[in-house]
C-alpha cells in the first residue's frame, strides 16, 4: 500500500496493516517504506516478526500509533523489535498517542508522547521536566523541543535533571535543544 493511500484511508477510519508468515523466505515483517502523513485515527501495524520504519510517520490532530511486533510467537525469548531507520522520524500529537506490544501474549505499553519542555518545576508526567513526576513513566518524544528557555530556570541552575529514571524514552528522531544544566555541585 502506497503511503498516499494509507494516508487517504486513516483519514476516515484506523487502519490495521498486518504481516503474516508467508511462504518460504518470507520473514513476516512489516516495511514503512513511504511517509504517511495523518490527523485523526489509530495506525496499528502488526508485525509477526518485525516493524522497520524507513520513511516518516507523521501523525497529527487526534492521531495515534500502535506498533505489535513479534507477534508470530509469545513474548518470552521473543527476538521481535521495532526499529526506525536513521534518516526517519515518527511525528505524534501529545498524549497517550503511543503504544507497543512484543508478541502475541505480550503486554500492552502505553506511552505518554512529549511535545513540550513544560514549564520551570513541571511534575506533570506530560512533558519534558515533568517527567519528574512519574519517573517510572513510558515517554516518547513526538517533536524536536527547543529547551532554551530552561537556562534562567531555578535561579540560572537550569532544568532539573530527571531524578532516578526507571522508565522508558523513545527519541523517534527528534532532538532537544538548547536545553541548560548549571548544577557544577549537583551528582
Amino acid at each position: 500500500i502506497s503511503g498516499a493511500t494509507l494516508s487517504s484511508n486513516l483519514g476516515t477510519t484506523a487502519v490495521t496493516i498486518l504481516s503474516d508468515s508467508g511462504a518460504a523466505g518470507v520473514n513476516g515483517d512489516v516495511n514503512v517504506n513511504d511517509v504517511v502523513n495523518w490527523s485523526a485515527n489509530k495506525l496499528t501495524l502488526n508485525a509477526q516478526r518485525n516493524i522497520n520504519i524507513n520513511a516518516n510517520l507523521n501523525g497529527s490532530g487526534t492521531a495515534s500509533l500502535a506498533l505489535e511486533y513479534g507477534q508470530g510467537a509469545v513474548a518470552a525469548g521473543n527476538t521481535g523489535n521495532y526499529q526506525l531507520a536513521s534518516n526517519a522520524r515518527i511525528t505524534l500529537p501529545s498524549g497517550l498517542n503511543f503504544s507497543t506490544r512484543l508478541g502475541s501474549d505480550g503486554t500492552l505499553v502505553n506511552y505518554t508522547v512529549i511535545t513540550s519542555l513544560g514549564a520551570q518545576g513541571s511534575t506533570t508526567g506530560t512533558d519534558l521536566q515533568g517527567m519528574n513526576g512519574a519517573l517510572g513513566g513510558a515517554y516518547a518524544l513526538g517533536a524536536d523541543i527547543d529547551a532554551s528557555a530552561s537556562s534562567g530556570w531555578n535561579s540560572d541552575a537550569g532544568f532539573a535533571p530527571v531524578g532516578s529514571f526507571t522508565g522508558i524514552l523513545e527519541g523517534f528522531g527528534h532532538t532537544v535543544t538548547g536545553l541548560t544544566i548549571n548544577r557544577g555541585t549537583t551528582d
